[in-house]
């Protein structure tokens, strides 16, 4: 689906405009907790791929807290070699050839555990859209924005125990997710639902392709019928 977007940045302002929660709460965990509410969506974007250094202290190293799928880990130059799965080589980001002698393993507690102490390296990985600062572009949908607002909400009640008027994590977290008591009417499938419909400036541009252009099944691929005329 095409969506227009907005930065998630946008999320800071109207959690402070609307309900009083100020940016410092939850700045440290700011991009994690956007792309776990996006993720929890379900929906279909787009991914881009994306760098970001990484250091190795004693043996680990944090992966990418937007990482989405990692296609491989520059080492000195070379491929790094994962004890986890056979690496599949992605000509796009890396060379070939693998470093022969040290070696990664993924974890599920979003680290990296590497066979040497301490070292320079390099993510490569598919991430969602984001801007300059690295906040992911999210649909520019009223639901969405909601939804986003409440489910970090949620997350800072989780953290704290209570933010501003919400203090129930079970009647939030069933309304936000429908997870405590499962609710169609969740603000979760309220969004995902909304972003499975196109918005009105898409809708007629499909109308118009739609009514507007009809396939020439006799000639080559890139030749169509615009009214009477052959293009």
């Amino acid at each position: 689906m095409i969506y227009k977007t907005v930065s998630s940045k946008y999320l800071r302002g109207t959690l402070l405009n609307d309900y009083s929660i100020e940016f410092s709460d939850w700045k440290n965990r700011a991009m994690e907790w956007i792309n776990q509410g996006v993720g929890l969506m379900d929906i279909k974007m787009q991914t881009e791929q994306h760098s970001e250094a990484g250091v190795v202290d004693n043996y680990i190293c944090e992966l990418p807290c937007d990482l989405l799928v990692l296609s491989g880990i520059e080492y000195q130059g070379y491929r790094l070699p994962s004890s986890n799965y056979i690496n599949v080589v992605d000509d796009t980001t890396l060379t070939n050839r693998s470093n022969p002698t040290e070696q990664y393993t993924l974890n599920n507690n979003g680290y990296i555990h590497t066979t040497f102490e301490s070292g320079d390296i390099m993510f490569h990985y598919r991430r969602f859209p984001a801007d300059a600062d690295g906040y992911i572009l999210i649909p520019d949908v009223p639901i969405v924005i909601e939804y986003m607002c409440k489910y970090l909400i949620l997350k800072l009640v989780a953290k704290y125990g209570k933010i501003g008027a919400f203090d129930n994590y079970d009647k939030l977290e069933a309304q936000v997710l429908g997870m405590s008591n499962p609710n169609p009417s969740a603000l979760r499938f309220q969004a995902r639902n909304a972003c499975g419909t196109p918005d009105a400036d898409t809708h007629q541009k499909w109308n118009n392709l739609r009514t507007g252009i009809i396939s020439n099944r006799f000639a080559w691929y890139n030749t169509f019928f615009v009214g009477n005329d052959s293009k």
